[in-house]
């Protein structure tokens, strides 16, 4: 029996009879019941967390046939080899699958690649045998690969699953194996601020789901397949699809955390045509060796695990930077051509002009750790470089929407100090909402006399892409978008197409000690004048096609890039663009040379099918869109959201054939989380410590009790 005395704690009283213990009794009773809950709580902490949380990005997951239950390859080697030549990157991506079961497997494989790349190529390599894929509509490609797959033949199948994410199916890889799958893509260098860029993505941060879209994120034309983007509860991507205690004690026993991880050898040559200088690995150790100016960078040692994509930069030496550049490549009665063009120095003089600044900083859950260091960093940078002529207003998010004032205010000291006040007190946590804020930050301004500038502060976590498209093109009005991604692994293609589609740009912040650099350059293209309106004369005759459609304005120190399909190349190319309110500018280019530069073609039809999919947010019908990206993608050979790669090798596996039918239980591929486990680790502590500091208090109390009072 229980009473209550009219005290500050509980008495605990047993049988109407106080049972008294001794104080040294029950501090060696505390003692014991704090280690045995601590020691309890964190195995089952441990235990919450399960093998899988070692996976890394890029880990190919198996299933055998004949048991049914997920298991893992113990070696998966990435080898990439990158040729630069000019502006383009020739890629090629070696992916290495060893069967070291007794069974065999099937597997799936998800990997990041450049939004932009023209995946053109693949193949399997098994021994000494070659087998080209081909490209099919995807649903072809798929129907194809499972009936190989019933029959026992090897097949690989790679398809897109996000523009920057693909997945690779290989089937029927008999015990102690290799097969090796070979993708080949282009992709474009970036130059921006006298500074040449090239990444190669390693790394996956997992996806936020609104809460109207917390389901499964599957292609719907692939509904069987277990993706590697799975909405978990609370809206972000599960790190891993739900699996069994057989799945469990597998991985336990059978792996240890060290085979769990994939590792990569990258070579890169740079042959540019240019003396090189500065160049430099953002996160990576790194070896050059020049050759006759073709430069040789190696990974110093393999990468493992895969954390951070790989971004080399590097530099011409003074007064060789390109102003202008014309490439050609012809294909049978087809010349596809691709200009380069720097903004000329002259137009770029001091004339400046009121504006409405309106920061926007995401501090949802997977902007815990230096990525929110980073954002609120960049914000306070920011901040710095208003003028008293300027108006501003802070806004961030995460499961909701705040703003700092109620509406744009003077960006007086005052004003200032309080909103850097207001940002050192933001912390990390919660989903990523991102829509409310986007439309909070375009919402049309009683300011129309200023130039509205919005800069979204963001790693991108989110699996709505799409949707947040369409908002901005229904409602930018008269404003530009600016994107600022955060951390070493920020969603590249939403914060390029948001801040294509908010006709402004995008800058990536990946180390605490670059946050002033890249902010300072942006503020420094934000504060000079642009061209605008830029037109391209082709020659007459030329029937050019080209890419994008509309010219974006040209900033400061970025190259104006476009691609067109010609009929025949001959004569001079004009543009034409206004400057400084509506001065005139003119250039004009001619064809240097004939010679042929390969994979312009590619880029080409890649930036094509990119320009149909945008008709999609701008309200083109579904199929009318598939049906046009087909054509391109088919007569191409390039891969898309609607076409896969397919390979099969029509030579069955003579002495281990699966069970015919068998639908194995393909688990998705682990993705390295942005934020840690820190949080959660210690709200477990702080609620531990409160709950044995009342425990003590109370115990305390117990102790000094008067049994006759």
């Amino acid at each position: 029996m229980v009473k209550w005395k009219d005290r500050t704690a509980p008495i605990f009283i047993e049988n109407d009879d106080f049972i008294s213990q001794p104080r040294k009794r029950l501090r060696l009773r505390f003692a014991l019941v704090f280690v045995v809950t601590l020691g309890g709580t964190w195995a089952w902490h441990d235990v919450q967390a399960d093998p899988y949380k070692e996976i890394r990005s890029g880990q190919l997951l198996a299933t055998s046939t004949e048991t049914g239950s997920p298991r893992v390859f113990a070696n998966i080697d990435n080898k990439t080899t990158i040729e630069v030549s000019g502006m383009v990157a020739h890629v090629s991506v070696e992916q290495h699958f060893r069967n070291d079961h007794d069974s065999v497997l099937e597997g799936i494989y998800v990997f990041p690649l450049p939004d932009k790349a023209a995946v053109h190529r693949m193949r399997i390599r098994i021994g000494e045998r070659i087998i080209r894929g081909i490209v099919k509509e995807k649903a072809q490609a798929k129907a194809l690969y499972q009936q190989a797959k019933s029959k026992g033949n090897k097949a690989a199948l790679v398809s897109q699953h996000r523009p920057n994410l693909f997945k690779t199916n290989v089937a029927n890889i008999p015990p102690g194996e290799t097969i090796v799958v070979e993708l080949d893509y282009i992709d474009l260098v970036q130059y921006q601020q006298g500074q040449f860029e090239l990444r190669f993505p390693m790394a996956i941060t997992p996806r936020y789901s609104p809460r109207v879209q917390q389901r499964d994120d599957r292609q719907a034309d692939d509904p069987q397949t277990v993706e590697a983007l799975v909405a978990d509860q609370l809206g972000w991507s599960q790190v891993y699809a739900p699996t069994t205690s057989v799945t469990q004690a597998n991985l336990a026993v059978n792996r240890s955390p060290a085979a769990l991880e994939v590792s990569t050898e990258l070579t890169v040559s740079l042959d540019t045509g240019l003396p090189l200088k500065n160049i430099e690995s953002a996160y990576h150790n790194i070896n050059i060796n020049n050759q006759n100016d073709v430069y040789w960078v190696n990974l110093d040692h393999k990468i493992k695990p895969l954390q951070k994509d790989f971004v080399l930069r590097w530099q011409a030496q003074t007064g060789k930077s390109p102003k202008a550049a014309l490439f050609k490549q012809s294909v049978k009665d087809e010349d596809y051509v691709q200009m380069m063009l720097l903004p000329p120095q002259e137009a770029m003089t001091e004339h400046y002009l009121p504006r409405e600044m309106i920061y926007v900083i995401d501090t949802s859950g997977s902007m815990q750790g230096q990525s929110i260091i980073q954002a609120k960093k960049s914000l306070a940078l920011a901040l710095d470089q208003l003028t008293e002529q300027d108006h501003f207003n802070v806004l961030n998010f995460n499961t909701s929407t705040q703003q700092l004032f109620d509406s744009s205010l003077p960006a007086t000291s005052e004003n200032i100090i309080n909103a850097k006040n207001y940002i050192n007190r933001l912390q990390a946590g919660g989903g990523t909402e991102m829509m409310t804020a986007l439309k909070k930050s375009l919402r049309h301004s009683s300011h129309e006399e200023r130039v509205r500038q919005v800069i979204f502060i963001t790693d991108g976590a989110v699996s709505n892409e799409e949707e947040l498209f369409k908002a901005i093109y229904q409602h930018l009005g008269n404003s530009r978008l600016f994107t600022v991604g955060i951390g070493s692994a920020p969603n590249t293609y939403f914060m390029r197409k948001a801040a294509e589609f908010g006709r402004g740009s995008f800058t990536h912040i990946g180390d605490v000690n670059v946050v002033h650099e890249r902010m300072a350059r942006l503020f420094s293209k934000l504060n000079k004048p642009l061209i605008r309106d830029i037109t391209i004369e082709w020659p007459a005759g030329s029937d050019a096609e080209q890419y994008p459609k509309k010219i974006p304005d040209l900033y400061e120190g970025e190259p104006l890039l476009v691609n067109a399909s010609v009929k025949e190349f001959s004569g001079l190319i004009k543009l034409r663009g206004k400057w400084q309110g509506n001065k005139s500018w003119e250039k004009t280019l001619s064809m240097g040379s004939d010679v042929n530069h390969l994979g312009i073609g590619t880029l080409w039809a890649r930036q094509k099918i990119q320009h149909l999919l945008d008709q999609k947010v701008k309200g083109r019908p579904e199929q009318e869109v598939r049906q046009s990206v087909l054509d391109v993608a088919l007569t191409h050979q390039l891969m898309s959201p609607y076409t896969s790669f397919i390979a099969i090798d029509q030579k069955p596996n003579p002495k281990e054939n699966p069970a015919l039918g068998a639908k194995p239980l393909l688990n998705a591929v682990a993705m390295p989380k942005t934020a840690t486990r820190a949080t959660l680790s210690l709200l477990w502590g702080g609620g531990l410590m409160l709950f044995f500091i009342i425990l003590k208090i109370s115990m305390n109390k117990e102790e000094d009790y008067d049994l006759d009072k």
